[in-house]
């Protein structure tokens, strides 16, 4: 299992990626709190406007992609935030 960060351009394309929580599954416990830190890069190319950041939890031996609340899956992936590139 992995946490995967997405730049999407104002188009919705994906830009840039980033994953890897290094910390397998199996040795989560619970309380556990994890904080992951995600390099993302805007391409000098890019052009102004309001970019997207997104997030998902995504299997690598499926490839399965997903965001839960409550037990209930309620999504592929979230948006957390928007940044305006000028």
């Amino acid at each position: 299992m992995t946490l995967v960060a997405y730049l999407l351009s104002p188009d919705g394309r994906e830009l840039a990626t980033s994953d890897g929580l290094g910390i397998p599954i199996e040795v989560w416990q619970p309380g556990d709190v994890f904080v992951q830190r995600h390099k993302l890069s805007v391409p000098g190319s890019a052009a102004a406007g309001t970019y997207g950041l997104q997030i998902s939890v995504c299997w690598k031996s499926t490839g399965e992609c997903w965001i839960a609340d409550t037990g209930r899956v309620i999504d592929d992936r979230l948006l957390l935030a928007t940044v305006e590139v000028r």
